[in-house]
């Protein structure tokens, strides 16, 4: 008996061990290592991957065999043991059950704080870990961050994760959006919409792109007293409290000279003021359509928030004013098309990019560097002057503008006097300068600094020999006494009463301007790049779940502009500047050996003729099965572009104010039957319950409602009204909309919008809460 006790202490013991090691083996799959028994077998600067698909299947594969290991075990410890139970009484055995147990139970938990720190070794040492910028990081928070949570912001914030399951509503909307709008030139698509059915299905197998340990990371920094934002300059990432955070945007707003406190919400009254005057502006050039162009239906407000300045003394914040989805920002973006192209029209002084500054100083002879910086020129722009100037200096009908430049320029001014926002429930607007974040402001700074050099800076008798300027920043060389400059700047800062000049001189016969570094050498200059020092290093990450050929394609742009700026004696240090920069971040030789390559044959080769191509676009967010479907979109003759939308951005940094309207795709059930009625709503759900409200109670017949309630004698619940599908993307919300109405029990009167068929709107149904009362069980969208 005693052998035979034995023989099943052992199997105990050993099927503790092997479901240890089977738990082990799942810790390595969801922390994305391998153990050291099979590590040999994956080397990550072979692949580039930190854990690639391979790797992944030989876990499986020992998963699997550790499963059967364990059925084996357990199934010898019960044969052990119903064989003692045969020969021994019931109570003996129980008490020798228990003896086995406490023997496996003490030797598991040996075993198991032995795996547990070969674990963190794995981890510690795995691709993940090593290849992190944790020195790009800056808190100046309460927070101690983990080492995990370190690692995971030196990743980047532009670190992109894999798409949620409910993006698949996205891409079908997407999708459907293009096959709408391009319906009469396209060969008939329904097989590939079916084409994209295992792409969406495989959005509802979790697969997790990073590890677990990096999962727990970003959910513990969702915390509502730390703000996480990038730096103003180097692309890091800043870590601050909350309330440190809003004293540094409070102690901006202070400032009485460019913004005022208003005492409501006036986002209303500036729409209902916006469209009313563009309404005016329209009448007088009825063939440009303007008011059904950039009418904007349920516009937000904008909303104010400002990025660190790291690099200078107690980490002021730089204000920016978000007019994304604003009243006035279709407009905005369409005026700063149509002015870009007369930038540098009527200033010489205008750069385009450092390749033109480049070129426009290397025949020049030497003197004494200077750079100019105008402080807060965007603040400060005098909108009065700029368009004044304007006014000067076009004509009346000018063929470079789309419109007559008297409304042109009066819709630049409703632009810009439509500048009220919000920021953290208070509401302000801007009383003098441009804001930042408006995609019309970046040019119309450069006009005022135009207008500056072409009327104001030659009152100025005493001037640099050169004076090249890109947006705020001046490049000078001064011939003259520099006991002279004091003198000019004076003068210079006395032109216009709302901007002011800020000097830097060369040290050591070199000078840093835009992203190059001037090297002067007797009466030459030679050049190389330059980066700031709070330069963080931080690209797209190897890591990331980006296309290969975006992270090529970074890497690419990079070399070629070391080639287009660096002179030969400065070109192979900026080289391997830049392998060891991108293999910080995990870039395999290959890959940059590649994207050098290319950037070599751009710069070398004639470029070809520019070609604008016509191809209408078709933007989808991106998982790896979609971009495998990129063959199959080849019959529609498009451009096929993709976009990431689950970011650590987008996780972590929250400066727009959360919305308190309920907008979406919603339901409105009966008290009396299963049926509902599926609707969408650009406004708030309150407001469009009460306007169905109010359609019952006039019995107007076109209301579904009414009708359900006139026929039936059922009674509508309202206090049930609620959104299944938040959105603010109207296409969205009427394709789920119509996929409720023609796959669920419902009392509507129109049934079809989208060109989705059925597997598409199953799909999506499979993405929502049932909208139904809690007791009905869903019938299968499938049947």
């Amino acid at each position: 008996m005693v052998q035979a006790f034995r023989a099943y202490e052992a199997s105990v013991i050993s099927t503790a061990r092997r479901k240890n090691q089977l738990r082990f083996l799942r810790d390595c799959l969801e922390e994305q290592v391998l153990p050291s028994s099979i590590s040999h077998i994956h080397r990550h600067s072979d692949e580039g991957s930190p854990f690639p698909e391979y790797a992944r299947s030989l876990l499986l594969d020992r998963i699997s065999a550790g499963k059967r290991d364990v059925e084996h075990t357990f199934y010898l410890s019960r044969l052990h043991f119903d064989f003692l139970g045969d020969r021994l009484p019931r109570q003996v055995c129980r008490h020798m059950a228990d003896v086995a147990h406490d023997s496996a139970r003490v030797l598991s938990n040996t075993h198991t704080c032995s795996l547990t720190r070969k674990l963190s070794t794995l981890t510690s040492c795995s691709p993940w870990s090593r290849f992190s910028l944790t020195d790009a990081i800056t808190n100046l928070s309460f927070l101690t961050l983990t080492p995990h949570q370190l690692q995971l912001l030196g990743f980047g914030l532009s670190f992109a994760l894999r798409p949620l399951p409910l993006t698949s509503i996205d891409i079908i909307s997407s999708f459907d959006r293009f096959i709408s709008g391009h319906r009469n030139s396209l060969p008939d698509v329904s097989l590939l919409r079916g084409a994209f059915i295992p792409a969406l299905e495989s959005l509802l197998r979790p697969k997790p792109s990073i590890p677990r340990r990096y999962q727990e990371a970003l959910q513990s920094l969702r915390r509502e007293d730390v703000t996480i934002l990038p730096s103003d300059k180097g692309n890091s990432v800043v870590v601050l409290d909350q309330a440190s955070y809003l004293q540094k945007a409070q102690d901006l707003l202070d400032d009485v000279a460019t913004y005022a406190p208003l005492t409501s919400n006036p986002r209303e009254r500036i729409a209902a003021t916006f469209h009313r005057r563009l309404k005016q502006l329209a009448s007088g050039c009825p063939e440009a359509n303007l008011y059904q162009r950039f009418r904007v239906i349920n516009p937000r407000l904008p909303h104010f928030y400002g990025l660190p300045k790291t690099h200078k003394p107690d980490v002021p914040l730089r204000p920016i004013i978000s007019s994304r989805g604003s009243v006035a920002h279709p407009l905005a973006s369409w005026l700063a098309q149509s002015l870009t192209p007369l930038l540098g029209t009527f200033s010489p002084a205008h750069l385009r990019h450092s390749q033109d500054f480049i070129a426009r100083v290397r025949g020049v002879t030497s003197s004494t560097m200077m750079s100019l910086d105008v402080e807060s020129l965007f603040t400060n722009v005098p909108l009065d002057d700029v368009l004044a100037f304007l006014q000067r200096n076009l004509l009346p009908e000018d063929p470079r503008l789309p419109l007559p430049t008297a409304v042109f320029l009066q819709l630049i001014r409703l632009c810009v006097d439509s500048n009220s926002f919000s920021f953290e429930r208070r509401f302000y607007s801007q009383t003098f300068g441009v804001a930042m974040g408006s995609p019309l402001s970046p040019v119309l700074a450069n006009l005022f600094m135009e207008y500056f050099e072409a009327e104001l800076l030659p009152s100025i008798s005493l001037r640099p020999a050169i004076w090249l300027r890109y947006v705020d920043d001046v490049f000078a060389l001064w011939p003259h006494d520099p006991a002279l400059f004091p003198d000019f700047l004076d003068k210079l800062n006395s032109l216009s009463p709302s901007i002011r000049f800020k000097v830097e001189w060369e040290v050591g016969d070199q000078l840093p301007f835009l992203d190059t570094l001037i090297h002067r050498s007797g009466d030459s200059f030679s050049f190389s790049v330059y980066r700031k020092p709070m330069h963080s290093g931080t690209y797209i990450h190897f890591f990331s779940y980006h296309p290969l050929h975006v992270k090529r394609g970074v890497a690419t742009s990079l070399f070629l502009r070391a080639l287009r700026i660096c002179d030969p004696q400065h070109l192979d240090e900026e080289i391997d500047f830049l392998r060891r920069s991108f293999g910080k971040l995990g870039y395999p030789r290959f890959v940059l050996d590649a994207a050098l390559s290319n950037a070599r044959r751009t710069f070398y080769q004639d470029p070809p003729p520019r070609e604008t191509s016509h191809l209408p676009v078709i933007s989808l967010p991106y998982t790896e099965e979609i971009h495998s479907l990129r063959r199959s979109l080849h019959p529609l003759n498009c451009r096929l572009t993709f976009r990431q939308v689950n970011t650590l951005r987008r996780n972590l940094v929250h400066t727009r104010p959360p919305s308190s309207a309920k907008i979406g795709t919603y339901a409105i059930p009966c008290s009396s039957c299963e049926k509902q009625y599926f609707g969408e709503t650009g406004a708030c759900l309150n407001k469009r319950v009460s306007q169905h409200k109010y359609a019952v109670s006039r019995g107007h017949t076109n209301n579904a409602l009414f009708c359900h309630q006139w026929d039936t004698g059922h009674r509508i619940d309202w206090s049930a009204a609620h959104i299944l599908f938040p959105s603010a993307d109207v296409h969205a919300r009427r394709l789920v909309e119509s996929s409720l109405i023609n796959r669920l029990p419902n009392f509507n009167l129109n049934r079809v919008f989208s060109s989705a068929d059925g597997l598409l709107s199953s799909h999506i149904l499979r993405l929502l809460p049932y909208p139904g009362h809690p007791s009905h069980r869903p019938p299968d969208p499938m049947t």
